[in-house]
């Protein structure tokens, strides 16, 4: 395997195209986060090999779907995974599981992943940056 300063260099890279596909990558890795959905209060970055940095500390990603829609965009930090819908020109967020509680919308068997038309969970809305 690779050494562990090899690692850390991807840590720090931003996630490519063929990582993120075409959707997200065409909005670029860095992200503004508003929790009432106006007002900015925080941020993520997209990092290479699933990571990401936050205003709350370092957190994964993961996309989840196949096909034609665009795929959800899993984020967790903090311990709370939010699945994350590509909505206009940013995203809005149409699940949120506290990973303690819960386990991971991407391994879950209850049911199937949220529909592109499903309603938002909760007001938190995001932009590109």
């Amino acid at each position: 395997g690779a050494p562990a300063a090899g690692a850390e260099g991807d840590a720090r890279r931003d996630a490519g195209p063929a990582e993120l596909r075409e959707e997200w990558a065409a909005r670029g890795c860095d992200w503004a986060w508003a929790h009432d959905g106006a007002k900015q209060n925080g941020w993520f970055r997209l990092r290479a090999a699933g990571t990401l940095e936050s205003k709350w500390g370092p957190g994964s990603w993961r996309l989840l779907g196949e096909g034609p829609e665009p795929p959800l965009l899993l984020v967790a930090f903090g311990g709370v995974e939010h699945a994350l819908r590509l909505a206009g020109d940013g995203f809005d967020v149409v699940s949120k599981r506290r990973l303690a509680a819960e386990e991971s919308l991407a391994a879950s068997s209850q049911g199937s992943p949220p529909t592109p038309g499903a309603p938002a969970c909760c007001p938190t809305r995001g932009w590109p940056s």
